[in-house]
């Protein structure tokens, strides 16, 4: 898989290149976190009716035609949030859609146990500090 970094300086996560110039490749953690938490996971309408939002999204490729059915889905539902305000509930909610999105490694091995805690590190932004323990390892922190 293409390794991905996150950058705070854009609030997204960009494709890592080689000294040589080439797209990087990673079977990493951290690429597993960011495209579980950054791909769009498909909402049930009562979702949406409750944020607010009446266009569906989720990515193409977990479509039921697409995906083989014993595949984990991938994604989560963090967009819903980008209308809410930053109260004690919402933030719990970014906590459960994070453990959901997450849940996948734990069920494959991957993880032993996954931690979330959100905050407000400042005005209109969204902190999640995710805490994935290895089998058998060391915990990871993001």
């Amino acid at each position: 898989m293409l390794k991905l970094r996150w950058d705070n300086t854009v609030g997204a996560a960009r494709l890592q290149k080689t000294a040589e110039g080439a797209l990087d490749e990673d079977d990493g953690l951290e690429t597993m976190v960011l495209l579980s938490l950054f791909t769009d996971a498909e909402a049930t309408p009562e979702e949406l009716a409750a944020a607010g939002l009446v266009e569906q999204r989720g990515w193409w490729a977990e479509a039921a035609q697409l995906r083989e059915p014993d595949r984990p889905r991938l994604g989560s539902k963090l967009w819903l949030l980008a209308r809410e305000k930053t109260r004690v509930q919402t933030l719990k909610r970014a906590e459960l859609y994070c453990l959901e999105a997450l849940a996948w490694l734990k069920t494959v091995g991957i993880a032993a146990a996954i931690e979330v805690l959100a905050s407000v590190p400042r005005s209109g932004w969204l902190g999640l500090e995710i805490t994935i323990t290895k089998p058998g390892q060391l915990k990871s922190k993001w």
